[in-house]
C-alpha cells in the first residue's frame, strides 16, 4: 500500500481469524506486528491502510496500545513500538536465560570459546555460535 511520502507499506498478512477470536485483539496484535517492521514509526493513515481498518478504528486501537505502553507517538505524531513491550518478554527472556547459563557456561568451557543464545522466532528451539 501507498505510505505518506512516497514510500510503501506492506499489507500486513495476519493469520486466519477464526469464530472463536477477538477480531478487536487481532487488529491491535497485527498493529504491533506491522510496528515491527517500521523502528521509523508510521502514521495513523498508514497504519489504518495496512491492517484494514477505517481511521477511526485505527485511532482507538492505538490509544488502547499507548495506555499500556505498548506503541507511543513522536513529535511528528509517527507510531512506534512503546517501552511497555519490553516488560512483557523480560520474564520470558530472562527464564530462558537462566536455564541455558549452565549449559552455555560448559559449553564454554570446553570450546575455550565464546558462547551465545540466540532464538528464531520462526522455529523451534535455540542455536548456539
Amino acid at each position: 500500500m501507498s505510505a505518506g511520502g512516497g514510500g510503501t507499506v506492506p499489507d500486513v498478512v495476519p493469520p486466519e481469524i477464526d469464530s472463536a477470536m477477538s477480531k478487536t485483539l487481532h487488529n491491535g496484535l497485527q498493529i504491533l506486528e506491522l510496528l515491527v517492521g517500521h523502528p521509523q514509526g508510521l502514521t495513523l493513515t498508514e497504519i489504518a491502510e495496512s491492517v484494514g481498518v477505517h481511521r477511526t478504528v485505527a485511532h482507538r486501537l492505538v490509544r488502547t496500545l499507548e495506555a499500556h505502553r505498548l506503541c507511543r507517538r513522536d513529535r511528528f505524531k509517527r507510531i512506534s513500538l512503546g517501552a511497555g513491550l519490553v516488560e512483557l518478554a523480560e520474564p520470558v527472556e530472562q527464564d530462558l536465560r537462566t536455564l541455558a547459563r549452565p549449559v552455555l557456561e560448559e559449553l564454554t568451557d570446553a570450546a575455550q570459546a565464546t558462547a551465545h543464545l540466540v532464538v528464531r522466532e520462526d522455529a523451534p528451539g535455540c542455536g548456539c555460535s
